[in-house]
């Protein structure tokens, strides 16, 4: 593998009643990240590696499956369309596709790109992948039809517009694999939704304004998930994750992309719900990491 960065922990779960011994089971974990946004506040890719190394830590402990978990991150840049060689896919367990300023209808090369690489190499090959946010956005629009009018496009600019601070599942699938999301909260930040899905996937539920804040895509034979994507992020449930969504909070204020009032009230929901907000996150991820044999 050509050298490129690579964020990694090792997490140890203490058991009080058990003794620690050289035949106690560990596991390495293998991620790659296609990284979709470099700039702040959102990005760079260290950032968002490191706010997922914090959420996957977190559900870790949540399992007693393994007494060490050793993490590892590499890193892809899709705005450089840097993605692995043909044998470099394998070496890992799974994918992460997380957010990004741009939009999943935009017209930039690397998008389109992007989009070719999840049908022809995550689609087809039924990789092990969590979407999140742009992620969750532009799986679904790599299945859409070119042919199809713009407004009936798989992913749209959100008629209710701008999404802020914290949002709960309304109307959740219970046809599923997930523990029912009926009623958990996650915070997000989004411009823009998915409002179709492609007949592999099914939607996880969502609300009066984003009907689809979660999908599941299934495999063609065995018909387990293998693409879990959400609208939201549960990678901000964690002190850099929490700063990082302040900061766009701080961004989108500075360059008077809503009202201020709007901004504030988000703030203020985020850190009077941030504990439920914690747990709901966690217990999704929990649930994703388990589905994907990833803990």
């Amino acid at each position: 593998m050509t050298s490129r960065k690579v964020y990694s922990k090792s997490i140890h779960h203490t058991n009080k009643n058990s003794t620690r011994s050289e035949n106690v089971p560990s596991k390495d974990l293998k991620l790659m990240m296609i990284s979709c946004e470099d700039e702040p506040p959102y990005g760079p890719s260290s950032n968002v590696a490191e706010m997922f190394l914090e959420l996957l830590s977190n559900a870790y402990l949540q399992s007693h499956q393994y007494k060490v978990l050793n993490f590892s991150i590499t890193v892809y840049e899709a705005k450089q369309k840097d993605y692995p060689i043909e044998e470099e896919w394998d070496m890992f367990d799974g994918i992460l596709l997380p957010g990004s300023f741009s939009s999943a209808y935009d017209s930039d090369e690397w998008i389109q790109h992007l989009k070719r690489v999840i049908q022809t190499e995550i689609h087809k090959r039924e990789r092990k992948t969590l979407a999140i946010c742009f992620g969750h956005q532009v799986v679904a629009h790599s299945f859409a039809d070119s042919n199809c009018p713009k407004q009936q496009q798989p992913c749209i600019p959100c008629p209710a517009s701008i999404q802020l601070g914290p949002r709960n599942f309304e109307n959740a699938s219970s046809t599923s694999n997930t523990n029912d999301m009926n009623g958990k909260s996650i915070l997000y930040t989004h411009g823009d939704m998915v409002q179709k899905l492609p007949d592999c996937a099914e939607s996880l539920g969502g609300n009066q304004s984003v009907p689809i804040q979660g999908a599941v895509y299934y495999t063609k034979e065995s018909k387990k998930p293998f693409i879990y994507s959400f609208q939201g992020h549960p990678e901000y449930a964690s002190e850099l994750g929490l700063k990082t969504f302040n900061d766009i909070l701080q961004w989108m204020d500075n360059n008077d992309k809503m009202p201020k009032e709007y901004i504030t009230t988000a703030k203020l929901n985020a850190v009077e719900r941030f504990d439920k907000i914690h747990r709901d996150s966690i217990k999704t991820m929990h649930t994703v990491a388990h589905d994907f044999n990833w803990m």
